[in-house]
């Protein structure tokens, strides 16, 4: 067995001297055995939550240990989710401290090549309601240079062929499109669409599997025909909304007759004349209705940009000739 990596300096001045012994304690052989996840768990966030100290304390155990137990992979990671989501403001919503903590984490050895980290990054990107942009972006380029590179980052892969999508990669590109935070729902973003037709353009040739055909033109026809994701999902609405709810919980009665007759008697008509809760409830949807409906006609802006994209090297890969097809067929539809 190949010795444990030696401790980090820079863990030793975070993490506190009783979860640096635990950490010893456990990478001592190298591995966490299914066994060892349960004690390992009662020792380190016996109250359930993850602080920042036993979030550090699990990523230096993560970086001595072995990275091809399942088991542990799972563990580790909703363990870090848990920490990030549940410590975002407002809970649910990671922060853009809380990710750059995670990419500083990710990027401690200078590389990524560890699927326990892309495990993370995943798992954070399906549980949270948002996260930065540049989380979705991290766990895309993972993703790629699994596809792409010899580097076997998903784990039980060493026969992998650099370029060829198997079905382990197609599941992988699937999570990242279906990773909730990274899109405000299960809409594909520009950046997703462009990201699936660079990962065809490098791998045209391959012997594929015929699953990733399918995810690649479903991808595409999703950016083009749904509708965009609901802004009210995003963590500035949510903030706004929390304020909102916090100083109307306590209502103050002579500040809310104060505003209501500000103005004198126009002031008095303007205020009760405004749309009432149901009105403005009916208005929301109906634009939500609108913009949805106007989503799904094929514009000329997403005509150019499939245009380009295909004419882009060239040649029409067999991915893009289906894409063009799933494109005819949608708008006779």
């Amino acid at each position: 067995m190949s010795a444990v990596p030696a401790l980090l300096e820079e863990d030793a001045h975070m993490i506190p001297a009783p979860l640096m012994q635990l950490v010893e304690v456990y990478a001592a052989d190298g591995r966490v055995t299914p066994d060892e996840v349960a004690k390992l768990r009662a020792s380190l966030f016996p109250d359930g939550v993850v602080s920042r100290a036993e979030a550090d304390a699990l990523f230096a155990l993560s970086d001595r240990v072995a990275d091809d137990d399942q088991h542990w992979r799972q563990v580790f990671a909703e363990a870090i989710a848990d920490h990030l989501i549940d410590a975002g403001e407002p809970r649910g919503h990671v922060s853009e401290e809380g990710a750059g903590w995670l990419e500083s984490r990710i990027a401690a050895d200078g590389q990524l090549k560890r699927g326990t980290e892309l495990e993370v990054v995943l798992k954070v990107l399906e549980r949270a309601e948002s996260a930065p942009a540049h989380l979705a972006k991290l766990a895309r380029d993972y993703v790629s240079r699994s596809v792409l590179t010899q580097d076997d980052i998903i784990g039980g892969n060493l026969n992998r062929v650099p370029g060829q999508i198997k079905a382990c990669e197609v599941a992988l590109i699937h999570r990242v499109l279906h990773a909730s935070a990274a899109c405000g729902g299960v809409w594909v973003t520009r950046e997703e669409a462009e990201w699936l037709f660079c990962l065809d353009e490098a791998t045209v040739g391959f012997d594929h599997d015929q699953a990733w055909q399918d995810v690649f033109v479903k991808g595409l026809l999703n950016h083009l025909f749904a509708p965009a994701p609901n802004a009210l999902h995003d963590r500035d609405a949510s903030l706004k909304r929390a304020e909102w709810l916090n100083e109307t919980a306590a209502p103050n009665a002579g500040r809310s007759w104060a505003r209501t007759f500000a103005g004198g008697l126009s002031g008095f008509v303007n205020h009760v004349v405004q749309p009432n809760a149901i009105d403005a409830m009916t208005d929301h949807y109906a634009g939500r209705v609108e913009a949805a409906v106007a989503a799904e006609a094929f514009d000329l802006a997403e005509a150019t940009f499939v245009s380009v994209r295909v004419r882009k090297d060239g040649s029409r890969s067999p991915n893009e000739q289906a894409l063009l097809a799933a494109i005819k067929d949608a708008q006779a539809a």
